[in-house]
Formats: structure tokens, sequence, C-alpha cells
């Protein structure tokens, strides 16, 4: 049955068909019977992946999980293995934490959310690991670092979007992040977001027995209901945090990067202290309807700040002023971006352009981008 409840038609029938709530009732359904079955769809597990031997050592660790290269039909893709805790019991826990995970994130599908392959159980004997693309350009930071360096010029305005479409896109689908943050947005070779690490997502009205009782998330992210007690994460403190979460894509620093520690942090978030307004890198102050955004988004009342709905529309407008006049990118022969490196940049600028609610001007700013990238190529 869960086999069946798996296939890739099931699942193309699920997304195009069936309604919010319907998709929902079955990806719980499908969680209870993973859980007391203690079994994994035999259709999610891929075969004929290949990781060498110097590739088994991570190249990406975070406090529940190690990240390794391998390659699958000659791509390479990335195997995300949880880790392993001395005081779970007969491994009950972590097996089920697997499932939780694999099985939330295997029915999701959006243009914003990094797709799921399978499951692995061969690479690492007696381990289970998750399959996905290998995204080169690695996370949010680590891309805006590199963009930096070479003088390319960040596309902060349209990744705030993406981020939060994708945002949207969950919460429509019931489900909760709990843990938005740079580490776990990922950019694609099109320099397009992902969301990614769905090791603490939940269902919206699902209850600790059916889901377990992760709380987690990252303090500098994380909403001061959470850090009073703790409750669950909520679509709410998922707001709060792409607040957060925006000033760090903004300014290319962690929330209260001033201030050293995590306990501090949750101090001045308890009496009501949230992130200063940020600088862009041109000298100028943050615009006054973006900064507006961020602060309703952290409202000391959950109630009080605006859904996911409202704040993709603000982005919208917020890109439509930006993208309205020609985008300046230091890409001439001093920089040493790769040609082939800049001219995705670009091509993805240009794509979401094309597919954007299209003005005269975002539909000439395609096509000055497209141009861009076509004097790129050497000749």
């Amino acid at each position: 049955m869960m086999d069946m409840m798996s296939s890739k038609r099931s699942l193309n029938a699920f997304h195009s068909r069936a309604t919010a709530p319907y998709r929902l009732s079955l990806r719980r359904l499908f969680l209870h019977l993973s859980k007391v079955s203690r079994v994994i769809p035999s259709r999610l597990f891929l075969h004929d992946i290949i990781c060498h031997e110097h590739d088994r050592i991570p190249c990406g660790e975070g406090q529940y999980a190690e990240v390794f290269r391998a390659k699958y039909n000659d791509v390479y893709v990335s195997l995300k293995r949880l880790r392993v805790y001395q005081n779970r019991h007969n491994g009950a826990e972590d097996h089920e934490a697997f499932c939780r995970e694999l099985l939330v994130w295997s029915q999701l599908s959006h243009a914003n959310v990094l797709p799921l392959l399978g499951a692995d159980n061969s690479t690492f004997r007696g381990r289970h690991c998750m399959v996905s693309p290998w995204m080169r350009n690695g996370n949010i930071h680590e891309c805006m670092q590199s963009l930096h360096s070479k003088r390319i010029r960040i596309p902060f305005e349209r990744w705030l979007l993406e981020i939060s479409q994708g945002l949207e896109y969950l919460h429509a689908e019931g489900i909760i992040h709990g843990d938005l943050r740079g580490a776990n947005i990922l950019v694609d070779d099109y320099m397009h977001i992902r969301l990614a690490d769905f090791g603490l997502a939940f269902f919206a009205d699902s209850t600790t027995a059916t889901l377990g009782s992760h709380v987690g998330g990252a303090a500098r992210w994380m909403a001061p209901e959470l850090l009073k007690s703790s409750q669950r994460a909520t679509y709410a403190s998922d707001i709060y945090s792409f607040g957060c979460l925006c000033v760090e894509v903004l300014t290319r620093k962690v929330p209260f990067s001033c201030v050293p520690s995590d306990a501090q942090v949750i101090a001045k978030v308890l009496k009501g202290l949230r992130p200063s307004r940020p600088t862009l890198e041109n000298g100028l102050s943050l615009p006054d309807d973006l900064w507006s955004l961020l602060q309703g988004c952290w409202a000391g009342n959950p109630f009080d700040r605006p859904d996911d709905g409202a704040i993709v529309e603000l982005m919208e407008a917020i890109c439509s002023k930006e993208w309205a006049r020609p985008m300046t990118v230091a890409l001439a022969a001093k920089s040493s971006a790769p040609p082939s490196h800049s001219i995705k940049l670009l091509l993805g600028h240009a794509r979401y352009l094309a597919g954007s609610s299209c003005t005269q001007s975002s539909s000439n700013g395609a096509v000055l981008l497209l141009t861009s990238a076509l004097l790129l190529q050497p000749l």
C-alpha cells in the first residue's frame, strides 16, 4: 500500500488533483503507516549510487546530519546521513526521525524547494541516507560570499522573494519548516533558491504522538514565544525566522552578529530587542517598505505578524521596483568569475523576469540580461 501511495503516478495525481487539506490528511496517514510498520516504501530507494572512498569524508555537517557527495546516473548528488545518538534505544528514534523527514520531503514539489531524489541504504552499511541533487553553489551564505569575492552583484531582492514563495508553498501544504535560516537555504546552478533541511519540519495540526516532538531551531532565528517555552514552532514562528533570514541575506552576517553568544541573544530578544536596521552594501539605508515588513515579522504577538501571502505580495512589489531599472553586474574583464558561472547567474535573473507578472520594463530587463549572457560567451 505504501509503495502504491509513493509511486510517481500517485504523486503526480496527488499534486495535480488533490486539495491541500486532502493532501495533508494523506501525508499524515502515510507517516503513521511508516511509523507503526517501521517500513520505508521500497520505491523510494535508489540503486547504483557511487560514493568513492575519498568522498566518504563529510563535505558538510550540522547538529543533526552529515552531508556527502556521490554520483547517481553519472550526475553528482548529495547524501544526507542523520547522526546517530548513543542515548537512543535500539535505533527506533533515529529510524523515526529519518522516516519523518524522508516522507515529508518526498511529497513536496515546488520550484523553490530542494527536490528529494530518493533514499540510499547501501553506501553506508546499516545507515540510511536521503538523496538530493548536488548544489555546488552551497547554501545562500556561502554563495553570497563567493559572488561578493568575484564582484558579482548579489540578487538580494529576487532571493528574498523566492524564499518567501517557497515558504508560502510549505504553509499552503500544512507544513511548518521550523528551522528557516541561511544554512538551510541552498542555491541551484541557475542561481535560484531551494529551501532545504526538513528535519524539524512537521504538519501544522499534527500531534506529538504522530510525528515526534522536535522543537529545535537556532536561537538567533527563533521567535520569542519559542525561547520562552518548549512549545512547537508555528506558521507565525516561521514568519519571525523569515525576518531574521532577511537580515542575514542583506548583511551577509547572522542576526545579532555583534552579540557573541546565543544566550545573550536570547536575553535581548526576550526583552523585546530585535536586529537593527541593516545598511546596504552601497551605503544606502534599507527601503522603508522592506524595513516595515521585517518589523512586522518580528512582532512580539505572533498574531500580529503578516502571513506568508502578504509577504510574497510585498516582495513582488519590491522586486518590480528593482527590476524596473537596468541591473548593473560587475562582470568586466577584471572580474575573476568564470564566464560560464556568470552566464548562469544572468540567465537565472532573465528566467525570473520572463516568468514574472510581466510589465514592459521587466520584459526589457530580461532581454538585456540575455544579451549580456551572450556577450560573455567566448568568440
